[in-house]
């Protein structure tokens, strides 16, 4: 099914960048390495205008997903944020017929920011303890 607005290419792409984030091996292991995921080319996709940067990130308190999505302008749209954190593996929410998420689960942590005119959302999910 393809999703609006994400198209094949995109959904492609986000498959692939699950499953590279999620083997152990690239795991970014937090605060034992001088990187940032932002910074790699490999944890990053564009879809349309916007800019996500994905992870698995593992910590003494257990094992995340972590995703943040940025506009070139504003915030992204709810739907578009959601949709594409199902994308890349979060669980808990449910697509609709057009494949679009209208809302996410409790388990979601979500916070929005504003660094330096950056507008970005950030989820994260307990995956391992």
């Amino acid at each position: 099914m393809q999703i609006f607005p994400f198209g094949a290419d995109i959904q492609a792409r986000a498959k692939e960048l699950s499953d590279f984030a999620s083997r152990s091996e690239n795991w970014y292991r937090w605060p034992e390495v001088d990187w940032i995921p932002g910074d790699r080319p490999e944890y990053i996709m564009m879809a349309g205008t916007l800019r996500v940067v994905f992870s698995w990130t593992a910590t003494r308190d257990g094992v995340f997903r972590h995703m943040t999505i940025s506009n070139i302008t504003n915030y992204p749209q709810p739907f578009a944020v959601w949709t594409m954190a199902h994308m890349l593996g979060f669980t808990g929410a449910t697509p609709n017929a057009e494949g679009l998420v209208e809302g996410h689960p409790e388990s979601w942590q979500i916070s929005m920011n504003d660094t330096n005119g950056a507008r970005y959302i950030q989820l994260v999910e307990r995956v391992l303890q």
